[in-house]
Protein backbone atom coordinates (compact mmCIF):
# COMPACT_ATOMS: atom_id res chain seq x y z
CA UNK A 1 0.00 0.00 0.00
CA UNK A 2 1.28 3.63 -0.72
CA UNK A 3 2.50 5.24 2.86
CA UNK A 4 -0.04 8.07 4.13
CA UNK A 5 2.87 10.03 4.16
CA UNK A 6 3.17 13.18 2.37
CA UNK A 7 6.94 15.08 2.50
CA UNK A 8 5.19 18.23 3.93
CA UNK A 9 2.05 17.38 5.93
CA UNK A 10 -1.13 19.91 5.93
CA UNK A 11 -1.44 21.77 9.03
CA UNK A 12 -3.10 19.75 11.89
CA UNK A 13 -2.20 16.16 10.47
CA UNK A 14 -0.05 13.42 12.03
CA UNK A 15 1.91 11.46 10.10
CA UNK A 16 0.84 8.03 10.09
CA UNK A 17 3.54 5.15 10.10
CA UNK A 18 3.77 1.40 11.08
CA UNK A 19 6.49 1.74 14.02
CA UNK A 20 5.90 -0.54 16.05
CA UNK A 21 8.80 0.93 18.40
CA UNK A 22 6.52 3.98 18.22
CA UNK A 23 3.32 4.43 20.51
CA UNK A 24 0.29 2.86 19.00
CA UNK A 25 -2.18 4.92 16.90
CA UNK A 26 -5.69 5.77 17.27
CA UNK A 27 -8.12 5.13 14.91
CA UNK A 28 -11.76 4.84 14.50
CA UNK A 29 -13.46 2.17 12.58
CA UNK A 30 -16.55 2.96 10.18
CA UNK A 31 -18.56 -0.14 8.73
CA UNK A 32 -21.92 0.19 6.90
CA UNK A 33 -24.53 -1.93 4.87
CA UNK A 34 -27.26 -1.17 2.62
CA UNK A 35 -30.20 -3.86 3.59
CA UNK A 36 -31.13 -5.18 7.27
CA UNK A 37 -30.46 -8.81 5.60
CA UNK A 38 -27.07 -8.50 5.68
CA UNK A 39 -26.51 -7.52 9.60
CA UNK A 40 -28.28 -10.73 10.31
CA UNK A 41 -26.14 -12.57 8.08
CA UNK A 42 -23.23 -15.01 9.14
CA UNK A 43 -21.71 -14.96 6.14
CA UNK A 44 -17.60 -14.36 5.52
CA UNK A 45 -17.49 -13.29 2.26
CA UNK A 46 -19.29 -9.84 0.24
CA UNK A 47 -20.00 -6.89 2.01
CA UNK A 48 -21.18 -7.71 5.60
CA UNK A 49 -20.65 -6.38 8.81
CA UNK A 50 -18.24 -8.94 9.79
CA UNK A 51 -15.91 -8.95 6.56
CA UNK A 52 -15.62 -5.08 6.87
CA UNK A 53 -14.73 -5.10 10.80
CA UNK A 54 -11.68 -8.07 10.22
CA UNK A 55 -10.50 -5.78 6.91
CA UNK A 56 -10.64 -2.69 9.42
CA UNK A 57 -8.81 -4.37 12.53
CA UNK A 58 -6.34 -5.95 9.96
CA UNK A 59 -5.80 -2.69 8.27
CA UNK A 60 -5.47 -0.92 11.84
CA UNK A 61 -2.36 -3.46 13.06
CA UNK A 62 -0.50 -2.80 10.13
CA UNK A 63 -0.63 0.72 9.99
CA UNK A 64 1.02 0.64 14.09
CA UNK A 65 -2.34 1.19 15.89
CA UNK A 66 -5.57 0.21 17.00
CA UNK A 67 -9.29 0.87 16.65
CA UNK A 68 -10.45 2.78 19.61
CA UNK A 69 -14.32 2.97 18.52
CA UNK A 70 -16.45 1.89 16.34
CA UNK A 71 -19.45 3.33 14.34
CA UNK A 72 -21.25 0.86 12.52
CA UNK A 73 -24.26 1.89 10.43
CA UNK A 74 -26.44 -1.28 9.20
CA UNK A 75 -29.53 -1.34 6.72
CA UNK A 76 -28.41 2.32 5.98
CA UNK A 77 -28.00 3.81 2.32
CA UNK A 78 -25.00 6.11 1.30
CA UNK A 79 -26.63 8.09 -0.87
CA UNK A 80 -26.61 11.13 1.78
CA UNK A 81 -24.96 11.93 5.12
CA UNK A 82 -28.36 11.76 7.48
CA UNK A 83 -26.99 8.25 8.84
CA UNK A 84 -26.77 7.95 12.99
CA UNK A 85 -23.39 6.70 13.60
CA UNK A 86 -21.87 8.23 10.61
CA UNK A 87 -23.23 12.03 12.47
CA UNK A 88 -21.71 10.38 16.13
CA UNK A 89 -18.42 9.42 14.06
CA UNK A 90 -17.92 13.29 13.06
CA UNK A 91 -19.15 14.82 16.31
CA UNK A 92 -16.54 12.34 18.04
CA UNK A 93 -13.79 13.16 15.90
CA UNK A 94 -14.43 16.85 16.60
CA UNK A 95 -14.65 16.26 20.29
CA UNK A 96 -11.43 13.79 20.14
CA UNK A 97 -8.31 15.21 18.62
CA UNK A 98 -6.03 12.39 19.35
CA UNK A 99 -7.66 9.96 16.88
CA UNK A 100 -4.85 9.65 14.03
CA UNK A 101 -7.42 8.05 11.30
CA UNK A 102 -11.04 6.68 9.97
CA UNK A 103 -10.49 3.27 8.47
CA UNK A 104 -13.02 2.01 6.23
CA UNK A 105 -13.04 -1.27 4.52
CA UNK A 106 -13.83 0.19 1.40
CA UNK A 107 -14.32 4.25 0.56
CA UNK A 108 -18.06 3.94 -0.98
CA UNK A 109 -18.88 2.63 2.96
CA UNK A 110 -18.61 6.01 3.25
CA UNK A 111 -20.24 7.82 0.75
CA UNK A 112 -22.03 7.01 -2.72
CA UNK A 113 -22.26 10.70 -3.17
CA UNK A 114 -19.05 12.81 -4.80
CA UNK A 115 -20.63 16.15 -2.75
CA UNK A 116 -20.95 14.38 0.37
CA UNK A 117 -17.78 12.87 0.02
CA UNK A 118 -15.95 16.27 -0.03
CA UNK A 119 -17.60 17.54 2.67
CA UNK A 120 -16.43 14.32 4.50
CA UNK A 121 -13.02 14.95 2.87
CA UNK A 122 -12.96 18.67 4.07
CA UNK A 123 -13.84 17.46 7.87
CA UNK A 124 -11.25 14.81 8.21
CA UNK A 125 -8.35 17.27 6.78
CA UNK A 126 -9.58 20.22 9.05
CA UNK A 127 -9.19 17.86 12.09
CA UNK A 128 -6.23 16.52 11.55
CA UNK A 129 -7.53 12.74 10.91
CA UNK A 130 -6.58 10.71 7.81
CA UNK A 131 -8.91 8.77 6.04
CA UNK A 132 -8.04 5.53 5.25
CA UNK A 133 -9.04 2.79 2.59
CA UNK A 134 -8.41 -1.27 3.64
CA UNK A 135 -9.22 -1.91 -0.38
CA UNK A 136 -7.88 1.89 -2.07
CA UNK A 137 -4.59 3.21 -1.95
CA UNK A 138 -4.75 7.00 -2.06
CA UNK A 139 -2.53 9.64 0.02
CA UNK A 140 -2.73 13.46 0.25
CA UNK A 141 -0.13 14.64 -2.41
CA UNK A 142 -1.93 15.49 -6.09
CA UNK A 143 -2.00 11.98 -7.34
CA UNK A 144 -3.57 10.84 -4.10
CA UNK A 145 -6.51 13.10 -4.03
CA UNK A 146 -6.81 12.01 -8.38
CA UNK A 147 -7.26 8.61 -7.17
CA UNK A 148 -9.20 9.32 -4.29
CA UNK A 149 -11.64 11.52 -6.57
CA UNK A 150 -11.40 8.42 -9.06
CA UNK A 151 -13.04 5.95 -6.61
CA UNK A 152 -15.80 8.48 -5.15
CA UNK A 153 -17.03 9.18 -8.58
CA UNK A 154 -16.99 5.39 -9.34
CA UNK A 155 -18.87 5.03 -6.22
CA UNK A 156 -21.67 7.34 -7.41
CA UNK A 157 -21.41 6.05 -10.45
CA UNK A 158 -21.65 2.29 -9.55
CA UNK A 159 -25.21 3.62 -7.34
CA UNK A 160 -26.49 6.23 -10.06
CA UNK A 161 -26.53 2.81 -12.62
CA UNK A 162 -28.10 0.69 -10.09
CA UNK A 163 -30.56 2.82 -9.42
CA UNK A 164 -31.47 3.64 -13.12
CA UNK A 165 -31.67 -0.46 -13.69
CA UNK A 166 -33.64 -0.64 -10.68
CA UNK A 167 -36.09 2.32 -12.53
CA UNK A 168 -36.27 0.45 -15.33
CA UNK A 169 -37.42 -2.60 -13.90
CA UNK A 170 -39.77 -1.03 -11.38
CA UNK A 171 -41.63 0.84 -15.00
CA UNK A 172 -41.07 -2.60 -16.71
CA UNK A 173 -43.10 -4.16 -13.85
CA UNK A 174 -45.81 -1.42 -14.13
CA UNK A 175 -45.95 -1.99 -17.97
CA UNK A 176 -46.66 -5.66 -16.68
CA UNK A 177 -49.65 -5.02 -14.29
CA UNK A 178 -47.22 -5.74 -11.27
CA UNK A 179 -47.22 -3.62 -7.34
CA UNK A 180 -43.20 -2.82 -7.06
CA UNK A 181 -43.83 -1.87 -3.44
CA UNK A 182 -45.59 -3.57 -0.66
CA UNK A 183 -49.20 -4.75 -1.49
CA UNK A 184 -51.29 -2.35 0.26
CA UNK A 185 -53.62 -3.59 3.15
CA UNK A 186 -55.59 -5.76 2.04
CA UNK A 187 -53.95 -7.58 -0.01
CA UNK A 188 -50.59 -9.94 0.41
CA UNK A 189 -47.67 -10.15 -1.26
CA UNK A 190 -46.78 -13.61 -2.64
CA UNK A 191 -45.31 -16.13 -5.36
CA UNK A 192 -46.93 -18.40 -7.12
CA UNK A 193 -45.23 -21.18 -10.31
CA UNK A 194 -45.75 -20.00 -13.56
CA UNK A 195 -44.09 -22.46 -16.36
CA UNK A 196 -41.63 -23.84 -14.10
CA UNK A 197 -40.81 -20.12 -12.38
CA UNK A 198 -41.34 -18.35 -9.05
CA UNK A 199 -43.11 -15.30 -9.85
CA UNK A 200 -43.94 -12.68 -7.64
CA UNK A 201 -47.85 -12.04 -7.60
CA UNK A 202 -50.37 -9.81 -5.39
CA UNK A 203 -53.44 -11.44 -3.85
CA UNK A 204 -56.27 -10.71 -1.84
CA UNK A 205 -55.73 -10.42 2.25
CA UNK A 206 -59.03 -12.65 2.59
CA UNK A 207 -58.48 -11.71 6.51
CA UNK A 208 -58.82 -8.06 5.93
CA UNK A 209 -60.06 -6.74 2.82
CA UNK A 210 -63.68 -7.35 4.27
CA UNK A 211 -63.05 -4.55 7.00
CA UNK A 212 -61.94 -2.30 4.30
CA UNK A 213 -65.03 -3.22 1.97
CA UNK A 214 -67.24 -2.61 4.79
CA UNK A 215 -65.24 0.83 5.67
CA UNK A 216 -65.94 2.71 2.00
CA UNK A 217 -69.75 0.59 2.25
CA UNK A 218 -70.42 2.60 5.97
CA UNK A 219 -68.20 5.96 4.94
CA UNK A 220 -70.53 6.41 1.47
CA UNK A 221 -73.49 6.57 4.03
CA UNK A 222 -72.07 9.67 5.03
CA UNK A 223 -72.48 9.15 8.55
CA UNK A 224 -69.26 8.97 9.51
CA UNK A 225 -66.17 10.63 10.14
CA UNK A 226 -62.57 9.34 10.16
CA UNK A 227 -62.46 8.97 13.93
CA UNK A 228 -65.63 7.12 14.36
CA UNK A 229 -64.90 4.63 11.36
CA UNK A 230 -60.94 4.38 12.85
CA UNK A 231 -62.90 3.26 16.07
CA UNK A 232 -65.32 1.02 14.26
CA UNK A 233 -62.46 -0.87 12.54
CA UNK A 234 -60.14 -1.33 15.56
CA UNK A 235 -63.37 -2.72 17.19
CA UNK A 236 -63.64 -5.06 14.18
CA UNK A 237 -60.51 -6.26 14.55
CA UNK A 238 -58.72 -4.42 11.48
CA UNK A 239 -54.67 -5.08 12.27
CA UNK A 240 -51.64 -4.36 10.22
CA UNK A 241 -49.88 -6.85 8.16
CA UNK A 242 -46.55 -8.02 10.25
CA UNK A 243 -44.00 -7.64 8.90
CA UNK A 244 -40.47 -9.58 9.93
CA UNK A 245 -40.29 -8.82 13.46
CA UNK A 246 -42.86 -6.04 13.83
CA UNK A 247 -46.08 -8.33 15.43
CA UNK A 248 -49.51 -7.09 13.34
CA UNK A 249 -51.14 -4.05 15.63
CA UNK A 250 -54.33 -2.29 15.55
CA UNK A 251 -54.85 -0.38 12.31
CA UNK A 252 -53.52 3.79 13.09
CA UNK A 253 -56.08 5.96 12.65
CA UNK A 254 -54.22 8.36 10.04
CA UNK A 255 -54.66 5.03 8.16
CA UNK A 256 -58.44 5.36 7.38
CA UNK A 257 -57.50 8.25 5.34
CA UNK A 258 -55.30 6.36 3.22
CA UNK A 259 -57.68 3.54 2.66
CA UNK A 260 -60.52 6.07 1.47
CA UNK A 261 -58.70 7.43 -0.51
CA UNK A 262 -56.26 4.50 -2.37
CA UNK A 263 -57.00 3.97 -5.87
CA UNK A 264 -54.86 0.29 -5.50
CA UNK A 265 -58.80 -1.15 -4.50
CA UNK A 266 -59.75 -0.40 -7.79
CA UNK A 267 -56.92 -2.54 -9.29
CA UNK A 268 -54.61 0.24 -10.29
CA UNK A 269 -51.10 0.91 -8.71
CA UNK A 270 -49.42 3.74 -7.25
CA UNK A 271 -45.82 5.04 -8.48
CA UNK A 272 -43.76 8.82 -8.12
CA UNK A 273 -47.47 10.13 -8.27
CA UNK A 274 -48.73 8.65 -10.66
CA UNK A 275 -51.19 5.90 -11.46
CA UNK A 276 -51.07 2.40 -13.55
CA UNK A 277 -53.49 -0.20 -14.50
CA UNK A 278 -52.28 -3.39 -12.45
CA UNK A 279 -53.30 -7.21 -12.36
CA UNK A 280 -54.29 -7.61 -8.95
CA UNK A 281 -58.15 -7.98 -8.30
CA UNK A 282 -60.05 -4.86 -7.63
CA UNK A 283 -62.01 -5.16 -4.95
CA UNK A 284 -64.11 -1.62 -4.67
CA UNK A 285 -66.67 -0.82 -6.97
CA UNK A 286 -65.72 2.64 -9.05
CA UNK A 287 -69.20 4.10 -8.15
CA UNK A 288 -68.95 2.97 -4.39
CA UNK A 289 -64.90 4.76 -4.63
CA UNK A 290 -66.08 8.08 -6.26
CA UNK A 291 -69.30 8.23 -3.75
CA UNK A 292 -66.59 7.92 -1.17
CA UNK A 293 -64.24 10.80 -2.82
CA UNK A 294 -67.70 13.07 -3.12
CA UNK A 295 -68.70 12.65 0.78
CA UNK A 296 -64.82 13.64 1.79
CA UNK A 297 -64.95 16.51 -0.23
CA UNK A 298 -68.26 17.74 0.92
CA UNK A 299 -67.25 17.13 4.73
CA UNK A 300 -64.22 19.10 4.10
CA UNK A 301 -66.02 22.01 2.53
CA UNK A 302 -69.00 22.04 4.93
CA UNK A 303 -66.16 21.45 8.26
CA UNK A 304 -68.85 19.19 9.22
CA UNK A 305 -68.55 16.64 12.10
CA UNK A 306 -71.31 14.06 11.02
CA UNK A 307 -70.19 11.42 14.13
CA UNK A 308 -71.46 14.43 16.36
CA UNK A 309 -74.64 14.62 13.85
CA UNK A 310 -76.03 13.77 11.14
CA UNK A 311 -78.78 16.13 9.82
CA UNK A 312 -78.21 16.94 6.36
CA UNK A 313 -78.14 21.01 6.85
CA UNK A 314 -75.88 20.78 9.30
CA UNK A 315 -72.17 23.07 8.23
CA UNK A 316 -74.90 25.37 5.98
CA UNK A 317 -77.02 27.56 8.44
CA UNK A 318 -75.26 30.05 10.15
CA UNK A 319 -76.60 32.85 12.61
CA UNK A 320 -78.30 36.12 11.02
CA UNK A 321 -77.42 38.14 14.05
CA UNK A 322 -73.77 37.15 15.09
CA UNK A 323 -72.57 35.37 12.21
CA UNK A 324 -71.71 32.03 14.10
CA UNK A 325 -72.65 28.81 12.93
CA UNK A 326 -75.56 26.90 13.82
CA UNK A 327 -75.12 23.53 16.11
CA UNK A 328 -77.78 20.75 15.99
CA UNK A 329 -78.94 18.77 18.83
CA UNK A 330 -81.91 16.12 19.13
CA UNK A 331 -84.02 16.90 21.59
CA UNK A 332 -87.09 14.83 22.94
CA UNK A 333 -90.35 15.84 23.79
CA UNK A 334 -93.84 16.05 22.86
CA UNK A 335 -94.13 12.28 21.56
CA UNK A 336 -90.99 12.70 19.78
CA UNK A 337 -87.42 13.55 19.17
CA UNK A 338 -86.70 16.22 17.05
CA UNK A 339 -83.56 18.05 15.79
CA UNK A 340 -82.58 21.59 17.04
CA UNK A 341 -80.26 24.57 15.68
CA UNK A 342 -78.93 26.67 18.03
CA UNK A 343 -76.09 29.46 18.12
CA UNK A 344 -72.53 28.28 19.19
CA UNK A 345 -72.24 32.03 19.61
CA UNK A 346 -75.11 32.25 22.48
CA UNK A 347 -74.29 28.32 23.89
CA UNK A 348 -70.51 29.08 24.43
CA UNK A 349 -71.03 33.43 25.54
CA UNK A 350 -74.81 34.27 25.53
CA UNK A 351 -74.13 37.14 23.67
CA UNK A 352 -76.30 36.60 21.06
CA UNK A 353 -80.56 36.09 20.71
CA UNK A 354 -80.93 34.08 17.98
CA UNK A 355 -83.36 30.83 19.35
CA UNK A 356 -83.59 27.32 19.38
CA UNK A 357 -85.79 26.37 16.28
CA UNK A 358 -86.54 22.84 15.00
CA UNK A 359 -84.62 22.29 11.84
CA UNK A 360 -87.62 21.50 10.39
CA UNK A 361 -88.43 25.25 9.81
CA UNK A 362 -85.52 25.33 8.04
CA UNK A 363 -85.80 22.46 5.03
CA UNK A 364 -88.25 23.92 3.23
CA UNK A 365 -87.03 27.43 3.13
CA UNK A 366 -83.96 25.93 1.89
CA UNK A 367 -85.16 24.12 -1.13
CA UNK A 368 -86.97 27.10 -1.90
CA UNK A 369 -83.56 28.42 -2.70
CA UNK A 370 -83.13 26.46 -5.94
CA UNK A 371 -86.91 27.66 -7.40
CA UNK A 372 -84.59 31.01 -8.14
CA UNK A 373 -81.40 29.25 -9.26
CA UNK A 374 -80.49 29.64 -12.79
CA UNK A 375 -77.61 28.87 -14.51
CA UNK A 376 -76.09 31.17 -17.31
CA UNK A 377 -76.82 29.80 -20.32
CA UNK A 378 -72.72 30.27 -21.18
CA UNK A 379 -72.07 28.45 -18.36
CA UNK A 380 -74.66 25.65 -18.66
CA UNK A 381 -73.51 24.86 -22.15
CA UNK A 382 -69.94 25.04 -21.27
CA UNK A 383 -70.56 22.58 -17.89
CA UNK A 384 -72.71 20.51 -20.49
CA UNK A 385 -69.59 19.62 -22.81
CA UNK A 386 -67.68 19.02 -19.75
CA UNK A 387 -70.30 16.55 -19.04
CA UNK A 388 -70.34 15.07 -22.22
CA UNK A 389 -66.57 14.72 -23.04
CA UNK A 390 -66.23 13.07 -18.94
CA UNK A 391 -69.30 10.73 -20.55
CA UNK A 392 -67.17 9.48 -23.38
CA UNK A 393 -63.86 9.26 -22.19
CA UNK A 394 -65.22 7.01 -18.70
CA UNK A 395 -67.41 5.37 -21.09
CA UNK A 396 -64.37 4.76 -23.36
CA UNK A 397 -62.96 3.17 -20.67
CA UNK A 398 -64.95 1.17 -19.59
CA UNK A 399 -65.22 -0.10 -23.23
CA UNK A 400 -61.72 -0.72 -23.24
CA UNK A 401 -61.37 -2.42 -20.11
CA UNK A 402 -64.58 -5.20 -21.68
CA UNK A 403 -62.14 -5.67 -24.52
CA UNK A 404 -59.21 -6.12 -22.18
CA UNK A 405 -60.99 -9.01 -20.32
CA UNK A 406 -63.06 -10.32 -23.34
CA UNK A 407 -59.19 -10.98 -24.89
CA UNK A 408 -57.73 -12.12 -21.31
CA UNK A 409 -60.51 -15.15 -21.52
CA UNK A 410 -60.19 -16.01 -24.52
CA UNK A 411 -56.10 -16.53 -23.84
CA UNK A 412 -57.40 -18.39 -20.41
CA UNK A 413 -59.10 -20.52 -22.28
CA UNK A 414 -56.16 -21.15 -24.62
CA UNK A 415 -54.14 -21.80 -21.77
CA UNK A 416 -56.47 -24.31 -20.32
CA UNK A 417 -56.45 -26.10 -23.48
CA UNK A 418 -53.01 -26.76 -23.71
CA UNK A 419 -52.50 -27.80 -19.92
CA UNK A 420 -55.37 -30.36 -20.47
CA UNK A 421 -53.40 -31.78 -23.69
CA UNK A 422 -50.13 -31.72 -21.50
CA UNK A 423 -51.94 -33.73 -19.04
CA UNK A 424 -52.71 -36.19 -21.80
CA UNK A 425 -49.59 -36.64 -22.93
CA UNK A 426 -47.53 -36.41 -19.91
CA UNK A 427 -49.58 -37.65 -16.54
CA UNK A 428 -46.53 -37.87 -14.76
CA UNK A 429 -46.59 -34.20 -14.16
CA UNK A 430 -50.21 -33.85 -13.35
CA UNK A 431 -49.83 -32.28 -9.64
CA UNK A 432 -47.74 -29.25 -11.31
CA UNK A 433 -50.57 -29.49 -14.36
CA UNK A 434 -53.66 -29.56 -11.72
CA UNK A 435 -52.21 -27.17 -10.23
CA UNK A 436 -51.90 -24.46 -13.01
CA UNK A 437 -55.25 -24.78 -14.18
CA UNK A 438 -56.40 -24.43 -10.54
CA UNK A 439 -54.93 -21.03 -10.65
CA UNK A 440 -56.73 -20.42 -14.36
CA UNK A 441 -59.81 -21.37 -13.59
CA UNK A 442 -59.45 -18.72 -10.34
CA UNK A 443 -58.06 -16.19 -12.78
CA UNK A 444 -61.26 -16.99 -15.35
CA UNK A 445 -63.62 -16.90 -12.29
CA UNK A 446 -62.26 -13.45 -11.40
CA UNK A 447 -62.01 -12.22 -15.19
CA UNK A 448 -65.91 -13.06 -15.77
CA UNK A 449 -66.98 -11.13 -12.66
CA UNK A 450 -64.79 -8.60 -13.22
CA UNK A 451 -66.26 -8.36 -17.15
CA UNK A 452 -69.70 -9.09 -15.71
CA UNK A 453 -69.14 -5.58 -13.18
CA UNK A 454 -67.74 -3.78 -16.32
CA UNK A 455 -70.96 -4.23 -18.36
CA UNK A 456 -73.05 -3.72 -15.51
CA UNK A 457 -70.64 -0.02 -15.25
CA UNK A 458 -70.96 0.95 -18.59
CA UNK A 459 -74.89 1.16 -18.04
CA UNK A 460 -74.74 2.55 -15.04
CA UNK A 461 -72.52 5.32 -16.09
CA UNK A 462 -74.49 6.24 -19.22
CA UNK A 463 -77.66 6.86 -16.67
CA UNK A 464 -75.38 8.36 -14.28
CA UNK A 465 -74.28 11.00 -17.08
CA UNK A 466 -77.84 11.45 -18.66
CA UNK A 467 -79.61 12.39 -14.96
CA UNK A 468 -76.31 14.63 -14.31
CA UNK A 469 -77.17 16.37 -17.64
CA UNK A 470 -80.40 17.05 -16.80
CA UNK A 471 -79.86 18.72 -13.44
CA UNK A 472 -78.56 21.71 -15.42
CA UNK A 473 -82.05 22.05 -16.27
CA UNK A 474 -83.85 21.10 -13.60
CA UNK A 475 -82.22 21.83 -10.10
CA UNK A 476 -85.83 22.71 -8.21
CA UNK A 477 -86.80 19.09 -8.88
CA UNK A 478 -83.86 17.30 -8.07
CA UNK A 479 -83.67 19.39 -5.04
CA UNK A 480 -86.65 17.87 -3.49
CA UNK A 481 -86.36 14.50 -5.24
CA UNK A 482 -83.07 13.38 -3.86
CA UNK A 483 -81.98 11.94 -1.28
CA UNK A 484 -80.38 13.37 2.22
CA UNK A 485 -77.18 12.97 0.80
CA UNK A 486 -77.60 14.17 -2.99
CA UNK A 487 -79.46 17.38 -1.01
CA UNK A 488 -76.25 17.58 0.86
CA UNK A 489 -74.11 17.40 -1.98
CA UNK A 490 -75.98 19.99 -3.70
CA UNK A 491 -76.07 22.65 -0.48
CA UNK A 492 -72.28 22.45 0.00
CA UNK A 493 -71.99 23.04 -3.53
CA UNK A 494 -73.80 25.85 -4.23
CA UNK A 495 -74.12 27.53 -0.62
CA UNK A 496 -71.47 28.65 1.74
CA UNK A 497 -73.63 30.27 4.37
CA UNK A 498 -77.30 30.11 4.83
CA UNK A 499 -78.42 33.18 7.10
CA UNK A 500 -81.11 32.85 9.25
CA UNK A 501 -82.64 35.25 12.13
CA UNK A 502 -85.69 33.23 14.39
CA UNK A 503 -87.46 30.79 12.07
CA UNK A 504 -86.60 32.40 9.04
CA UNK A 505 -83.66 32.75 5.68
CA UNK A 506 -82.60 36.06 5.51
CA UNK A 507 -79.64 35.32 3.24
CA UNK A 508 -77.49 33.07 1.50
CA UNK A 509 -73.41 33.62 0.97
CA UNK A 510 -73.06 31.42 -2.81
CA UNK A 511 -69.99 29.38 -3.30
CA UNK A 512 -67.38 31.44 -5.50
CA UNK A 513 -68.07 28.59 -8.13
CA UNK A 514 -71.87 28.99 -7.82
CA UNK A 515 -71.76 32.58 -8.15
CA UNK A 516 -69.44 32.45 -11.22
CA UNK A 517 -71.92 29.99 -12.61
CA UNK A 518 -74.83 31.82 -11.50
CA UNK A 519 -73.43 35.43 -12.48
CA UNK A 520 -74.52 36.77 -8.55
CA UNK A 521 -72.36 39.57 -6.51
CA UNK A 522 -70.10 38.83 -3.91
CA UNK A 523 -71.12 38.91 -0.54
CA UNK A 524 -75.03 37.86 0.81
CA UNK A 525 -77.50 37.73 -1.58
CA UNK A 526 -81.61 37.24 -0.86
CA UNK A 527 -83.77 34.11 -1.97
CA UNK A 528 -83.88 35.92 -5.48
CA UNK A 529 -80.33 36.19 -5.90
CA UNK A 530 -80.60 40.46 -5.33
CA UNK A 531 -77.61 41.64 -2.97
CA UNK A 532 -78.30 42.23 0.63
CA UNK A 533 -74.95 43.37 1.52
CA UNK A 534 -75.71 46.53 2.96
CA UNK A 535 -78.75 45.29 5.16
CA UNK A 536 -76.68 42.38 7.02
CA UNK A 537 -74.78 43.41 9.85
CA UNK A 538 -73.40 40.86 12.58
CA UNK A 539 -73.25 42.19 16.46
CA UNK A 540 -72.05 40.51 20.29
CA UNK A 541 -68.96 38.43 18.78
CA UNK A 542 -66.26 38.72 21.22
CA UNK A 543 -63.96 36.59 18.82
CA UNK A 544 -62.73 37.79 15.59
CA UNK A 545 -65.93 37.03 13.40
CA UNK A 546 -65.77 34.33 11.14
CA UNK A 547 -66.84 36.52 8.70
CA UNK A 548 -66.06 40.23 8.41
CA UNK A 549 -62.57 39.20 10.37
CA UNK A 550 -63.51 42.36 12.47
CA UNK A 551 -63.06 41.96 16.04
CA UNK A 552 -65.18 44.03 18.75
CA UNK A 553 -68.57 44.28 20.49
CA UNK A 554 -70.20 46.41 17.45
CA UNK A 555 -68.90 44.28 14.21
CA UNK A 556 -69.03 46.02 11.08
CA UNK A 557 -70.50 44.88 8.17
CA UNK A 558 -70.41 41.19 6.99
CA UNK A 559 -68.95 42.07 3.73
CA UNK A 560 -66.36 44.66 2.52
CA UNK A 561 -65.71 45.96 -0.31
CA UNK A 562 -64.34 43.36 -2.14
CA UNK A 563 -66.54 40.15 -0.86
CA UNK A 564 -65.61 37.54 1.28
CA UNK A 565 -63.66 36.22 -1.11
CA UNK A 566 -60.78 37.33 -3.46
CA UNK A 567 -61.88 40.02 -6.68
CA UNK A 568 -60.82 37.53 -8.75
CA UNK A 569 -63.01 35.17 -9.60
CA UNK A 570 -62.01 31.62 -10.01
CA UNK A 571 -63.46 28.01 -10.98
Amino acid sequence: MTPLVAETAPPHTRPITSDRSTQLKRFVGYLRVSSDEQTKTNARDGYSIDVQREMVERKAVQLGGEVVEWFVDPGRSAKNLNRPDLTRMRQYLRDHPEVDGVIVAWLDRLSRNTEDAVVLFTEFRETGVHLISCSESFDETPAGKFMRAIFTAKAQYDNDDRAERVTRGIQKKLEQGGTPTRAHIGYLNTRKRVGGKDIATVVVDDERIGHIQWAFEQYATGEWSDSTLWLALVERGLTSQPRGDRPEVPVARSKVATILTDRYYLGQVPYKGQWYRGEHPQTIDPELFDRVQEIRTAHRHAGDKPSQHRHYLKGTLYCGHCGSRLGMTPSTGNGGTYDYTYCIERHLRGTCQQPHVVVDRFEPQVIALYDHIRIVPKWRERVRACLRDDADADLGQRQREIARLTKRLAQLAVEKKNLAISLRKAPRLAEEINAQLDDIEAQEKAATKRLADANLDRDTLAKVYADAERLLDRLPLAARIVDEHGRRLLNQFFFEKVLVKGHQLVGVIYTETARLILGYPSGPVGPGGQSIASEITFYGATNPDPLSGVQGSNIDSLVGAAGVEPATARV
